[in-house]
């Protein structure tokens, strides 16, 4: 990411492309949060359009937040919400 660990603090919203996330990052911009970064993998479907008019920084997949986390290279986080899972019985 192109952030310096000096600039304010940023939430990250895990899941943040579905129904429940993309209502937290809703819910953050109503509250005068923009400083946000969604992490969701969002393949070929359309979940994507569930970001459509919300502020936000940057939108990583999975592993690029990993890749990200595990060389520091992240701004620094005032809040997690961890909404991301599998949600279906044939995702691995």
């Amino acid at each position: 990411m192109k952030t310096s660990k000096d600039s304010p603090a940023w939430t990250v919203v895990t899941g943040g492309a579905g129904f429940i996330g993309r209502n937290v990052v809703a819910e953050l911009n109503r509250r005068g949060t923009d400083r946000i970064l969604v992490v969701d993998d969002l393949g070929t479907d359309e979940r994507w359009k569930n970001l459509r008019g919300l502020k936000f920084e940057e939108i990583l997949p999975i592993a690029k937040f990993r890749a990200e986390v595990a060389a520091d290279r992240l701004p620094a986080v005032r809040t997690v919400y961890h909404l991301g899972a599998c949600s279906a019985t044939t995702e691995t």
